[in-house]
């Protein structure tokens, strides 16, 4: 059996907080991560057209076939 209550009727306390050690770990490992991420998008989607051709022109040596841009870039 449960007894559903109204957010509205809890009274709200104020909580103490302060920063910990793990606490600033945790952010700098996020804001690192972040711009880690953010730096290597940019590095990879910089030759992206050489790398659509390329593919291109593979499946067209291979299979004899024209590959569409859409489809290269879906495998890209």
């Amino acid at each position: 059996m449960t007894i559903e209550s109204d957010p509205a009727d809890v009274p709200l306390r104020n909580v103490q907080g302060r920063m910990t050690g793990s606490l600033a770990f945790a952010i700098f490992a996020v804001t690192l991560g972040s711009f880690q991420f953010g730096y290597h998008i940019g590095c990879v989607n910089a030759p992206g057209e050489l790398v659509t051709a390329w593919i291109q022109e593979s499946h067209r040596s291979l299979f004899n076939q024209t590959l569409e841009k859409t489809g290269a870039d879906l495998t890209w």
